[in-house]
């Protein structure tokens, strides 16, 4: 299972000039073209769709990822959610609430994270937390 970090979907699906941007978009189109096992959790979705302001680019991002599979963290995501913060917390890693929630939603899937926030890659030294290289 892999599943998508909203960073992902930002750059896949805005129109921002960035030199990883083609590797990533070009990845992520393949990897649906060849059915892999995409998830968005359900925070992904709504942090993303949250960065639209006009209704009509919210549509369309919405339309866009209606064919993804959406994971609803349940209870045992948010208790390991907040093991996990406490960890960073105790090692001094920053790690906001959400990045915790998808950490948490990503290793109670067993699935590995696509993602390229570094903040990631220092969670993960903490937990069990597995990420997608490109």
């Amino acid at each position: 299972m892999i599943v998508i970090d909203t960073c992902v979907l930002s750059e896949v699906f805005r129109k921002r000039a960035k030199p990883y941007r083609s590797v990533l978009t070009d990845t992520v189109r393949q990897m649906i073209h060849d059915d892999w096992p995409l998830v968005v959790p359900g925070i992904v979705l709504q942090e993303f769709l949250t960065g639209f302001r006009q209704s009509a680019h919210f549509h369309k991002a919405e339309e866009a990822l209606a064919g993804f599979r959406v994971a609803y963290a349940d209870h045992e995501d948010h208790v390991l959610a907040a093991h996990i913060r406490t960890s960073c917390s105790k090692s001094g890693v920053q790690c906001a609430a959400i990045d915790a929630l998808i950490a948490a939603t990503t290793i109670n899937m067993n699935g590995r994270l696509l993602t390229i926030d570094a903040d990631f890659s220092r969670i993960a030294k903490l937990c069990h937390l597995k990420i997608f290289d490109l």
